[in-house]
């Protein structure tokens, strides 16, 4: 197949396949936080996740949680996450456990 692009004259510019470990390990996560704000049990959470955001955006941004069939909906779902990443990150901040010494 590269063999067949390349008398195309077309560059590869990456290939991403599933069989890749750090690949597959960044989509389930990314579906683990997806799927997180998509369940009604983390009202809480949700609730000060648009707060954020529309603090931050003037818009609100729910992370989208890919179908299985369709490989534009990975994208989507990352599309998703990135466009609301600083809000993730100061909600993670604001939120985070605090340290228990022995």
């Amino acid at each position: 197949m590269v063999k067949e692009l390349n008398n195309k004259q077309i560059t590869i510019c990456a290939v991403i396949t599933d069989k890749s470990v750090e690949f597959k390990t960044t989509i389930d996560k990314g579906i683990r936080l997806a799927t997180y704000f998509q369940n009604s049990n983390n009202k809480f959470f949700i609730a000060n996740l648009k707060e954020l955001q529309y603090e931050t955006y003037q818009k609100y941004i729910m992370p989208i949680v890919p179908a299985e069939t369709r490989w534009n909906s990975i994208y989507m779902m990352y599309t998703s996450l990135l466009n609301t990443q600083k809000v993730l990150q100061i909600l993670a901040i604001k939120f985070e456990p605090p340290i228990v010494e022995p």
